[in-house]
Parts: C-alpha cells; structure tokens; sequence
C-alpha cells in the first residue's frame, strides 16, 4: 500500500482571507517551504506538483482567490513515499524513507516520536489527540520497545554492550555525550550487538532504552564507531568506506508494544532499504 495518497492530503493549505488575489509563488513560497526559491517553486509547478481546487496548476501567473485549497507534493523526485506498515482506526505506522523530513504539526495525522531527515524506518503517527496522548504516555513509561540497524565504521568490539551516558545540548544543533553529569543533561542508554562484522564496518542492532535526540549517532560515536555517514558530527574523511556515504545508514527496523485502546501487542517490521542493503553489501563483499 503506497503512501502517496495520504502524504498528499498533508501538504494542503487553504489560502486564508487577507491573502486573497495573492500570486499563488508568493503563496507557495510563504505557506508551504520558504527553503525553495520562486524558480524552485516554478519547476514544480511544470512538473504538475501543485494542485488548486484539486486541478493542476502550471501557471506561475495565477492568482489565488480566499478559501482555495492548495495541494503540494513536495517529496525529493525519485523518491519512494515509503509504505504503511500497521494501520487501525487509532494509529498509523509509516515505512518512512530517508531524506524526507515529516514533522509538520499542522497534518491530518499525528507525529508520536520521530526520526532525523535521513533516518529510514518505521514511524508512529496518532489519528487523534486522545490516541496521541497515550501513545506518548508509552513512550514515556518505557513501553515501546525499538529497534534499529546501523552500519558503523570499522570492527566494533565487543560484540554487545551496554552504553550509558548523559547527553546535554550544546550548541544550536549539536548534542554532546558525557559520562559525567551537565546542566540540564539528560541519562541515555543504549544496548547494542554485532551482527556482522569485518575490517571495514559493522551491522550493529541497536535498543535504545531512552529517547534522547541524536542518542544512536552519540553513543556509536562514543564507542570509537560512528555511523556511516554521520557528516553532522564527523569529518567525512574519517570515514574510509569502499563507497561514499550519502545518507546516515541507521534505520529503524522494528516497533513493538501494547495497544493502548485494544490491548493486544503491535510488532512492526521494516525491512532494510535497497540503498542500505547494497551498502551491506559493499561492506562485507
């Protein structure tokens, strides 16, 4: 079951009453990403990206009257949408590909956790904000048990292991890991074991106990194996794959807990990623 249909109907806005007879760049531009020039946003216009009213729209020149709705798609061209791995009548569970960043508050549906931009893997969404508070009151109890695969660079020893740490923030962006207490520090503990290994990299499994942001790519960093294209706290040369890494290959592979309207367990695989999976391969070839 593809995604398409669904992420569609998120990336919608209405054009609100003071912005009647705005040029529909100027809306685009303003309401929906303001990363993207007008030229940008032109080219998706061409490439039938943009609906108004639900017809396409390919003119730049037109002008959008009060209360039109506007329907973006602005997934990377070439992109999977990713596919729903669990569905109910209270969450919904997204196959999440990498390079695309989900955290608009105002869609249809509602985010429970997260994932970084270029995290693959499953994704809970609420369908309501009762279904959403429970949900982050599992999360916060500790009852929903994640995993997730990494390739980190060279061979990870020991084979398993327990890492505990307090991760702080440290600068705009930036988290750091330490084993001694910081102001406003929170404890972090990840479990991990190898299951493949070889000079150049290791397949490692990964359990977060705590949610911390950034805590995987902290704690593999502080074990002396950062992971595979983590550019945002390694220089790129300290990572001498047999390929060049164009994404960070960490992915969250299964999702397991109770259900807190039905009671029965929910256990979520996602499979690996072509682009993942070929990336094992170079690695262990």
């Amino acid at each position: 079951m593809q995604i398409r249909s669904k992420l569609s109907d998120l990336m919608e806005r209405k054009v609100p009453l003071h912005e009647d007879q705005v040029r529909i760049p100027v809306f685009l531009e303003k309401y929906f990403s303001k990363d993207f020039s007008r030229k940008k946003w032109k080219r998706l216009m061409e490439a039938n990206r943009v609906r108004v009213n639900g017809k396409v729209e390919r003119f730049s020149s037109r002008r959008l009257s009060a209360y039109d709705e506007i329907q973006v798609d602005l997934a990377p061209e070439g992109k999977d949408f990713g596919q729903v791995l669990y569905e109910d009548s209270f969450y919904y569970i997204w196959n999440k590909p990498p390079g695309i960043l989900f955290t608009d508050t105002s869609t249809r549906y509602l985010p429970a956790h997260r994932l970084d931009k270029e995290t693959s893997g499953a994704l809970i969404y609420a369908k309501n904000p009762s279904a959403l508070e429970k949900m982050f009151f599992l999360f916060q109890q500790r009852k929903v048990d994640k995993g997730y695969i990494a390739l980190v660079l060279g061979a990870l020893n020991p084979k398993s292991g327990i890492r505990k740490s307090y991760i702080f923030k440290e600068k705009e962006r930036y988290f750091r890991s330490s084993t001694c207490p910081h102001p406003c520090s929170k404890s972090a503990e990840t479990l991990w074991s190898v299951r493949k290994c070889s000079s150049r990299g290791s397949l490692v499994y990964l359990q977060p106990k705590t949610g911390r942001t950034h805590q995987l790519r902290l704690h593999m960093g502080d074990l002396g194996h950062p992971i595979l294209g983590d550019y945002h706290y390694h220089k790129s040369r300290c990572f001498q794959a047999p390929f060049v890494p164009k994404r960070l290959y960490l992915h969250a592979q299964s999702l397991r807990f109770i259900h807190p309207f039905t009671g029965e367990q929910v256990d979520v695989q996602s499979p690996m990623p072509k682009d993942f999976s070929k990336a094992v391969d170079q690695i262990f070839e």
